[in-house]
């Protein structure tokens, strides 16, 4: 019995062993595949950056376009109403000087 026994733990030793060596290719398998995956990321997170910059530089520029002539707008817009402050004043100054007479 001692033999059939010692056979037996032999036999399972080895089909350990096997097993022990199935699992180091596999991890250095997937230590391949998880350096592909890294890379991968990196060369999607590079373009996805790109791809931002990109976005942002047309949304800031037609956002230029936009405000430039609004801003204009706006100036022109408050220009005449501090002329039409000045002529409401000196208007007001001229029927002033009527109703003290």
């Amino acid at each position: 019995m001692d033999i059939e026994l010692r056979e037996y733990l032999e036999g399972m030793k080895a089909a350990l062993t096997a097993d022990i060596k199935g699992l180091t290719v596999d991890n250095k398998g997937l230590k391949a595949d998880m350096k592909g995956l890294k890379a991968d990321i990196e060369r999607v997170e590079a373009e996805l950056k790109v791809d931002i910059e990109r976005v942002e530089t047309a949304l800031l520029t037609e956002f230029h376009k936009w405000a430039s002539p609004a801003e204009a707008r706006a100036r022109t817009h408050a220009a005449a109403l501090r002329a039409i402050d000045l002529e409401m004043e000196s208007l007001t100054e001229r029927v002033q000087k009527l109703e003290d007479r």
